[in-house]
């Protein structure tokens, strides 16, 4: 056995029944006879102790005899241990690895051009005169993370000014303050409108739905149906390792019907094992804002 070998425990020694070792145990003729599992293993781990000194043919001799008399199970198990990956394996894996790092900084990249981006003021939806509309900006997730007015900078009254408060038009002012909160939320809805149509739109991309197929003219039973069939055959491809089509499937079924927890959760497992992480993270979040107690998401 290799010195690097000894540290691995093949054998599950650490969970053997211990036994008394005589010294008339650590003979080839009766190992070769020994079909007691826990026997053998309690010979191994003496001579690999080396309290009765070390005999590297006996060892193989006892590993060699615990392979014949141990079930099949664990002995692939034990084979599978053992192995050592091919040097094409060794490549393979680095190549991956290399591919897996070269996407994770684009990824990273891509992830630090939105930030930049969503910290942008948003431009104004209407407005008009010497009015400036309020600044929003809203999250890719549709809740509004900043609302800020702009505008010229308002003519303060000083607090003893008694005259300037006399000729304050206190209606006026409450005017303006209600017209600046429809402003916000006018804004805040464009918004909102905007970014579940670009959200609409990247879902029929995701789908590669024909164009002949129109959801919105189809009764709620058909789009049950056709979210079913979807859905069945995003799970086929994903057991035959189709992963694109897996994804194409369940997004066309998302189409059909965007309520369905289950689905988030399935596309997200197939983004997970192509490390698409991000992605993944978000079918989740869909998925448990549909079903919060949806465990599998």
């Amino acid at each position: 056995m290799l010195a690097h070998e000894e540290a691995v425990d093949y054998f599950s020694l650490h969970k053997r029944k211990s036994k008394d070792v005589d010294v008339e145990m650590l003979d080839y003729e009766y190992v070769a006879s020994c079909t007691d599992v826990d026997v053998l293993k309690n010979i191994l781990v003496v001579l690999q102790s080396g309290k009765e000194g070390r005999y590297p043919p006996l060892e193989a001799a006892v590993e060699a005899r615990l392979m014949e008399v141990l079930p099949p199970s664990e002995t692939q198990r034990i084979l599978r241990m053992k192995a050592r990956p091919s040097e094409t394996d060794i490549h393979s894996e680095a190549a991956s690895l290399t591919a897996w790092e070269a996407q994770m900084a684009s990824r990273s990249a891509e992830l630090d051009a939105a930030r930049k981006l969503s910290s942008r003021s948003l431009p104004p939806p209407r407005g008009g005169g010497n009015s400036a509309a309020p600044t929003v900006r809203i999250s890719t997730k549709g809740d509004v993370v900043d609302v800020k007015p702009k505008g010229e900078k308002k003519n303060t009254i000083h607090a003893y000014d008694w005259r300037a408060w006399e000729k304050f038009d206190v209606d006026a002012a409450e005017r303006e303050l209600d017209m600046e909160d429809e402003r916000r939320q006018d804004a805040v809805r464009q918004q909102k409108e905007e970014l579940a149509a670009r959200q609409a739109r990247k879902r029929l991309d995701d789908a590669a739905m024909p164009a002949s197929v129109d959801v919105a003219a189809m009764s709620a039973a058909e789009r049950e149906v056709c979210a079913g069939l979807e859905k069945q055959k995003g799970n086929e491809a994903f057991c035959v390792g189709e992963n694109d089509d897996a994804i194409r499937a369940y997004s066309r079924s998302l189409i059909f019907d965007p309520t369905s927890a289950v689905v988030f959760a399935n596309r997200a497992l197939v983004h997970l094992k192509l490390k698409n992480f991000s992605t993944a993270e978000d079918d989740c979040t869909m998925a448990l804002r549909r079903d919060p107690l949806y465990f599998k998401a």
